[in-house]
Parts: C-alpha cells; sequence; structure tokens
C-alpha cells in the first residue's frame, strides 16, 4: 500500500522539525539548546515518582487532567476550566495552532523565534510570517 497518496499535500511539502542544532560530525557534547539532559534523572528522583505514584504509573491518566488543572487553579486563584495541561510547550503549542488557526489563515511571530510555529502552522493549513524584531 502506497501510504503516501494518503497523506494531506501539505504533510508531504513539509521540512522535517529539526529540535535544535544536530552536531553531525560525532563529537560527545551535552546540548543544553533542546532541553536533553545526558544524566538521566536523579536516583532520588525516580524514587519519589515511584513512591508518589505507586502502579498509576504505568495507566493512562485521568484523559482531562482535572486534578492537575484543579491544583494549578487553586495555585494561581483562577479556574480550573483557565488551566490547559500539556505534554511540554511542544504540545501546548500544537493545541493553540489546531484550536486558531484554520486553512489560509495567517500567523505571524516575531524573528528570530522558536522554530517551531511555522510546521505547526503549515499542518493547519496556515500561512507563516516571520516578523523581524523592531517592526
Amino acid at each position: 500500500m502506497e501510504i503516501h497518496r494518503w497523506v494531506r499535500r501539505e504533510i508531504l511539502e513539509m521540512a522535517g522539525y529539526q529540535p535544535g542544532e544536530q552536531p553531525a560530525d560525532g563529537r560527545p557534547l551535552i546540548k543544553l539548546n533542546t532541553n536533553e539532559n545526558p544524566s538521566g534523572p536523579p536516583a532520588a528522583v525516580i524514587e519519589a515518582i515511584t513512591a508518589a505514584t505507586g502502579a498509576a504509573l504505568r495507566l493512562y491518566p485521568e484523559p482531562s487532567s482535572r486534578p492537575v488543572r484543579e491544583a494549578a487553579a487553586r495555585a494561581y486563584g483562577v479556574e480550573p476550566d483557565q488551566v490547559v495541561v500539556g505534554n511540554g510547550s511542544d504540545d501546548l503549542l500544537t493545541m493553540t495552532l489546531r484550536l486558531f488557526v484554520g486553512p489560509g489563515e495567517v500567523v505571524a511571530a516575531p524573528d528570530p523565534t522558536y522554530t517551531l510555529y511555522a510546521p505547526l502552522t503549515s499542518l493547519q493549513g496556515g500561512s507563516y510570517r516571520a516578523v523581524p524584531w523592531g517592526e
């Protein structure tokens, strides 16, 4: 089966997302530009997570993240429906653009900026405009 014939044209035409500079020369580097941790979490962190979650860590979380949203709402003095929970900034940006950007719409952001704005806009069928600082 030729899967490419089922994939949206704008997806096929996109360049792949490059998460920060990816050195090609094979030198052992600690890449802080992509928030990578070369050491992994400390044993005490793993133990604390295991103690706090027990067997629940292997299960899917509550799908609306209601308990987390309620706790954040209490901490910041807002309503739970005003809190969005995601798996990091990439996930939150993806949800935001899916919600607000449609085909043919324009998204503008200052340049330089986070490199994921342009591909996420393109995925929604929108056009991305980089606005140089100072304009």
